[in-house]
């Protein structure tokens, strides 16, 4: 392969700096129109954005983007209108206060009704979780419950079915069950239904 002339690789390399110069100047021009474009008004006449500038136009769409990407999924309402959460599928609603999901079984509000266990006679003290689902709440009668504790080895003594306390039917010594306090929320338990899908 014939050695290049001296002119040639002089050609070269003076291409090669004037192609990095033009590089660097279009940078510099593209950088001095992006920051101009800060300051450019934004017509807002026929829409509903309350932003002055491009600038300003961009970040509230982007916020709005942002505020609607969070409410994707339907919000689930009783029948005075309570929030009670998003609804994830036909039989379960996340309650954003509590980060866990609650079980539904229509929508007319009806929810299981979970069996609590205590320690002491006349289910009194300490409520327990037979099993547990460790992204979903307990409800009992008009309370919603959540687990308090880890798991831990009691010795159930009564049972709290379906509004009456009884005496526990199997052998329930020295069982791992999950300690429960009622927790809080927004609307009121049971649901009152008909129950109203927001979107």
């Amino acid at each position: 392969m014939p050695r290049p002339s001296r002119r040639t690789v002089l050609l070269f390399l003076a291409g090669t700096v004037f192609g990095i110069f033009l590089v660097i100047s279009c940078g510099k021009e593209a950088a001095s129109l992006a920051e101009a474009a800060i300051d450019i008004l934004f017509d807002n006449t026929d829409t509903s954005l309350e932003a002055q500038t491009v600038q300003d136009a961009i970040k509230e769409l982007d916020s709005r983007q942002q505020a609607l990407s969070k409410r994707a999924l339907p919000v689930l309402r009783d029948a005075q209108g309570n929030e009670i959460g998003l609804l994830l599928s036909p039989s379960s609603i996340f309650i954003p206060s509590l980060g866990l999901s609650l079980s539904i079984s229509d929508y007319n509000g009806t929810l299981p009704n979970h069996i609590l266990q205590f320690e002491n006679v006349g289910c009194s003290g300490t409520p327990y979780a037979t099993a547990l689902n460790p992204f979903q709440v307990v409800v009992h009668g008009n309370t919603i419950y959540t687990v308090s504790a880890v798991s831990t080895t009691v010795t159930i003594n009564s049972e709290f079915i379906d509004g009456a306390c009884v005496s526990p039917v199997g052998p329930y010594s020295s069982v791992v069950r999950w300690p429960l306090e009622a927790a809080a929320v927004g609307f009121p338990v049971p649901l009152q239904g008909p129950l109203q899908l927001v979107y």
